[in-house]
């Protein structure tokens, strides 16, 4: 990854404590895992609306080229 050590450990302690994502230790690194169903819980549609979103960015940018 191009970022530094301390600015991805920064980064994933904060979403850490949003509670929006799991880690646990293995081995010499991490797992991360996505929080998904305590965000749709409090964030009904979200998640899918972002996705979605996501989707039809590529779809257009596929067309123009």
């Amino acid at each position: 990854m191009p970022w530094a050590p301390s600015t991805r450990t920064y980064h994933f302690r904060v979403l850490r404590k949003a509670g929006l994502i799991w880690q646990r230790d293995v081995g010499n690194g991490r797992m991360t895992r996505l929080r998904r169903d305590d965000l749709d819980r409090v964030f009904p549609g979200l998640l899918d609306s972002i996705l979605a979103s996501q989707r039809s960015d590529s779809q257009r940018s596929a067309v123009g080229r």
